[in-house]
């Protein structure tokens, strides 16, 4: 049988034995009541509950997913360092490019 078909009956079958189990709590009934005025057996009742109790489990449970977090930058920090004779200049990360600019041009003339 095709998966698809099977699933999809599976899921036809949840959907039904979901409203049974509605009914039967809504009802006011003892299950055991209940089943014999429906024709079910109460083991196939109690049966039918639990596979759907675990279907809802199982689609309701939570996911969780692997998630990388990368090192976090200080702004503070040097992101590059441009040596010259005895000094050594230190960009910072977040540095505006006129100030970069500024810095290397006054170096030119160091």
């Amino acid at each position: 049988m095709n998966k698809g078909i099977r699933t999809l009956r599976q899921e036809q079958n949840l959907a039904l034995w979901a409203n049974q189990v509605e009914k039967c709590n809504n009802s006011g009934l003892s299950v055991a009541q209940w089943c014999r005025n429906n024709n079910i057996p109460v083991s196939t009742f109690w049966s039918r509950q639990k596979k759907v109790y675990e279907a809802y489990t199982q689609k309701n449970r939570p996911q969780f997913i692997e998630v990388s977090v990368e090192p976090e930058v200080n702004a503070n920090s040097p992101m590059i360092s441009i040596k010259r004779n005895d000094f050594t200049v230190e960009i910072n990360n977040g540095a505006d490019e006129a100030t970069i600019t500024a810095v290397l041009r006054a170096m030119e003339n160091a």
